[in-house]
């Protein structure tokens, strides 16, 4: 029987939401200092298995579908004018990359100006922002300055696995897809959840 390797991150006794902070900040400053890029999933933490590609879409639409949902709504209430929305990707994971092109897809369709992917990827690059840090408004300022547009919205997706009792006290892990919806304005996010 092959041996696994565990590798030290630091994050042994750490539970809950704490762990997944910190493996997050963790894998981010893996992935900043191997060059990875956020948008293409991120290398550093393709501990997940690849999905079935189908089962990555129903995952993207389920998400993405609630998004728009409330994207449409808040568009209803601004009609003077079209929100500009900045998708960064997906990270986490061998399903990122089909994540990340399944939710880009599903928010063109949306009734709002959806910034191109080239776009967001030079300003991250030109501003020294980490994708996990582009949420941080000192960060988004940088971020958003880059961009040399305001936006309204910005999105970002992480697939993680998470382990949950069931009523019997079993523990059952799960890989879900998880999309944040931040309001720059505001800074009210959102979060949207859908197993994979």
């Amino acid at each position: 029987m092959r041996e696994r390797r565990k590798f030290a991150t630091g994050l042994d006794g750490i539970e809950g939401r704490e762990t997944v902070a910190a493996r997050r900040r963790f894998l981010a400053a893996c992935a900043c200092l191997a060059g990875v890029p956020f948008v293409d999933g991120c290398a550093v933490a393709n501990v997940f298995h690849s999905s079935d590609p189908e089962a990555d879409r129903r995952a993207a639409n389920k998400a993405t579908k609630d998004a728009l949902k409330e994207l449409e709504r808040e568009a209803s209430l601004h009609s003077d004018k079209k929100l500009v929305v900045c998708f960064i990707g997906v990270a986490g994971g061998g399903s990122a990359a089909n994540l990340s092109a399944a939710t880009r897809e599903r928010l063109e369709q949306g009734n709002f100006r959806l910034l191109e992917k080239s776009a967001v990827q030079s300003a991250l690059k030109e501003s020294g922002v980490s994708p996990n840090n582009v949420f941080i408004p000192r960060e988004r300022e940088k971020f958003v300055a880059e961009l040399g547009e305001e936006i309204d919205y910005l999105m970002a997706g992480y697939v993680e696995k998470i382990e949950e009792e069931n009523d019997d006290g079993k523990k059952i892990k799960r890989t879900v897809y998880k999309l944040d919806l931040v309001n720059v304005a505001t800074n009210r996010k959102s979060e949207f959840v859908a197993d994979v």
